[in-house]
């Protein structure tokens, strides 16, 4: 015999149980609605994250290249005037008797020097944008035999970071706080060989203006406002835009930058190849996380 008042017990059980399967298969299949679209959305936003770093991989890389070339031309058409100084038959009979030895006891030491200066200041009269605030004459033993400054003339350059200037092959570097040449400044040297008659070989030496160098650094920021551009001169400083000074000047690297940069331009330096270049994301000097391509400057001796 079954009571009445079980009917409306039973009917609630069999409601509440609909309900709860009701509330399961929402659980279940709203998640699995979703997943589709959250791991679809997901690949495209990875996807156009990855797009977006790669263009701006192209776009560092295209300014890297453009200012590597243009500092190479730059660097390679004064080594290419400092040359051209030795055209003329009455600058290399005055470069002869100079780098000869005691040329500086010859009567005729004053005549050729003021021979040779005239015709490397001539060099700046040339149109171009190539400027040089100071010329040198340099022995094959190291000694300022001729200068724009009388006072380096007798001088002898045998310390290590001048060992790049005696190379059988014309080229340039830039340093920093080099004595007794350039003391707390940037110098931009470029160098060519010279050899004479009777061994009297040496060195001409122009000191270039870092005013052209300084516009090929700063063009990047024409198309990309927020990129800049440095030397990697060594651990202790890069060379970039002062921007209170609006000149190029040493900046301190951070020890982030250190650790990230340095390797690569060490192992660049080690065997430069054409064209070769790294990309790293590094912290920039304002704290940010940056994307950076690196690669080594042979024609200025240091990193880019």
């Amino acid at each position: 015999m079954t009571s009445v008042n079980e009917l409306p017990h039973t009917s609630y059980a069999t409601d509440r149980f609909r309900g709860n399967i009701q509330r399961t298969f929402l659980f279940v299949f709203i998640p699995l609605s979703l997943l589709p679209i959250i791991i679809i959305g997901s690949i495209v936003f990875l996807r156009a994250r990855d797009l977006l770093v790669e263009q701006i991989h192209v776009q560092v890389d295209n300014s890297l290249n453009i200012i590597a070339s243009d500092i190479d031309s730059w660097t390679t058409n004064s080594q290419i005037r400092l040359e051209s100084a030795f055209r003329f038959a009455e600058t290399q009979a005055a470069l002869n008797r100079v780098f000869l030895p005691y040329a500086r006891t010859e009567p005729s030491f004053m005549a050729d020097r003021t021979e040779i200066l005239s015709r490397l200041n001539t060099l700046n009269q040339e149109q171009g944008n190539i400027k040089y605030k100071d010329f040198i004459v340099l022995s094959s033993t190291g000694e300022i035999m001729i200068s724009t400054e009388d006072d380096w003339e007798g001088i002898f350059l045998t310390e290590l970071p001048y060992k790049n200037l005696y190379l059988d092959t014309a080229g340039s570097f830039i340093d920093y706080d080099l004595a007794p040449l350039s003391i707390g400044q940037i110098i931009i040297l470029s160098h060519v060989p010279y050899q004479g008659t009777d061994n009297a070989d040496g060195y001409i030496v122009g000191i270039l203006s870092p005013s052209r160098l300084l516009e090929i650094m700063t063009s990047v920021t024409k198309f990309q406002p927020d990129a800049q551009s440095y030397l990697t001169l060594n651990k202790r400083a890069f060379i970039g835009l002062d921007y209170y000074i609006e000149e190029l000047n040493t900046i301190p690297p951070t020890q982030s930058q250190i650790n990230k940069l340095m390797p690569v331009v060490d192992e660049f330096s080690k065997s430069p190849a054409v064209g070769e270049h790294t990309n790293l994301t590094i912290q920039s000097f304002d704290g940010t996380q940056s994307i950076a391509s690196i690669a080594w400057l042979p024609s200025l001796t240091t990193g880019l």
